[in-house]
């Protein structure tokens, strides 16, 4: 509902793009005080069918950045890691996650349990403030290790934790990726543009440049292989000043592609660069 209400006004009151046209127009100068770009990031299932016909009623261009490691798989990961520790299951009184660079072992006591009445009354906690609870307390001690791990590291966390809980619930079917033929449905129309964002969604700036090139130059040809066209559009994961180095926009410019986003945030206008543009 509130999607529909924000297109409702961008229709009327905006020009809206896709981030490609956006990024070539603004280059060029050819923007205006009410170009707007509406994007997604990750490739949700729901960008299909949740956001798609509102796109689509509203006649509102967007772009839709895909990880393309992801495609067809369960869960991303930080939703895996919220869903096991702060949804409703049961943890061992003793916790041990081990792998190559990483040991944690915490003494969950009191807190094996998290039940619906924990769920409804810290459902609104947001990361950056203080954990109201142990089990969110190891939330996010695992999210800042699992962020600049590489996939298979990372996997082993969450295939352990997964192993570890008992009386969970399943993750959502709303938190699940899109599939390849989904993502082909998605872009079909021309309405929605599909970019790039990575392979496995990686911290960049804790990449070896080997790596950041397989991960970006590897989403675009994945993309261009499922979709049968050319793939321009590139948008940072977690795409703060942090999550990216100058060593990284040069990949992306040489993989190929004519623009990318962060999350920084902010207007696009005198001083923004090309292939680091700046997001609300």
């Amino acid at each position: 509902r509130h999607f529909a209400e924000h297109l409702a006004v961008l229709r009327v009151r905006t020009s809206p793009l896709k981030a490609f046209d956006f990024a070539v127009q603004w280059d060029a100068g050819a923007t205006t005080a009410t170009s707007v770009a509406v994007t997604f990031d990750d490739g949700y299932a729901d960008n299909l069918y949740d956001a798609k016909p509102l796109l689509e009623q509203y006649e509102v261009p967007a772009t839709c950045f895909v990880s393309t490691g992801y495609l067809g798989q369960r869960s991303y990961w930080w939703d895996e890691l919220e869903q096991r520790l702060l949804h409703p299951g049961r943890l061992p009184h003793a916790l041990r996650l081990e792998t190559a660079s990483y040991r944690g072992q915490w003494d969950l006591n009191g807190a094996a349990w998290y039940g619906e009445e924990e769920l409804r009354r810290l459902r609104g906690w947001k990361a950056w403030e203080e954990a109201p609870t142990l089990r969110h307390q190891i939330y996010a001690n695992l999210h800042a290790v699992c962020r600049p791990m590489a996939e298979p590291e990372r996997r082993s966390i969450l295939d352990q934790l997964l192993a570890a809980v008992s009386e969970a619930a399943k993750i959502p079917s709303t938190w699940r990726p899109l599939t390849k033929d989904e993502t082909v449905t998605l872009g079909a129309g021309g309405l929605v543009e599909i970019g790039a964002h990575t392979v496995t969604h990686p911290l960049l700036s804790a990449c070896p440049s080997d790596v950041a090139q397989r991960e970006i130059a590897g989403s675009r040809r994945a993309l261009e292989q499922i979709l049968g066209r050319p793939v321009t559009s590139f948008a940072f994961p977690y795409g703060g000043p942090a999550d990216y180095t100058p060593d990284t926009m040069r990949i992306v410019r040489e993989a190929g592609f004519s623009c990318a986003y962060s999350t920084t945030p902010g207007v696009v206008g005198p001083g923004a660069e090309r292939f680091r543009l700046p997001r609300v």
